[in-house]
């Protein structure tokens, strides 16, 4: 703040679909196998406790398809996209969506996201100047914090 740098902030759900997006893209029947070849919509997935995740759904160009936001899973979950689409769920919440749903256009996959996943993206809000006002800037919670009484 006192030195006057930028803060560029990124969702980190678009983090991991930007790198099932560079993965698919880079090579996508070889290193996805049939997320490459067949998924049209990239969810991400982050543990959330329980039966819940933070997730969202972006096409393979980024677009949101579905907002950030916390869920708790159930088998039904996201009937209405896997209707038209089959998605790709990955992340470190998937295990526990992969436990609980039979659908053909389910597809689960082991994609990591790294730091690496972040380059694009953080070039593309450099370049458009759309930085993060450092006197307001706060982290996106997708529920309240939780904190065990006693």
């Amino acid at each position: 703040y006192a030195l006057n740098k930028p803060l560029i902030g990124l969702n980190t759900l678009l983090v991991m679909a930007n790198a099932a997006k560079n993965v698919h893209k880079e090579s996508p029947k070889e290193s996805l196998g049939t997320f490459g070849e067949n998924a049209d919509l990239f969810c991400p997935m982050i543990d959330a406790r329980r039966m819940e995740v933070f997730t969202a759904i972006y096409t393979k160009e980024l677009q949101i398809v579905k907002e950030p936001a916390a869920m708790t899973l159930s088998e039904t979950s996201f009937d209405e996209y896997l209707s038209d689409n089959s998605v790709c769920f990955f992340g470190n919440g998937s295990n526990k969506f992969r436990a609980i749903i039979n659908h053909d256009k389910a597809i689960f996959n082991d994609l990591k996201a790294d730091a690496s996943s972040m380059i694009a993206l953080a070039e593309k809000k450099f370049t458009g100047k759309e930085f993060t006002d450092l006197a307001y800037a706060e982290p996106l919670y997708l529920k309240e914090f939780y904190t065990p009484s006693g």
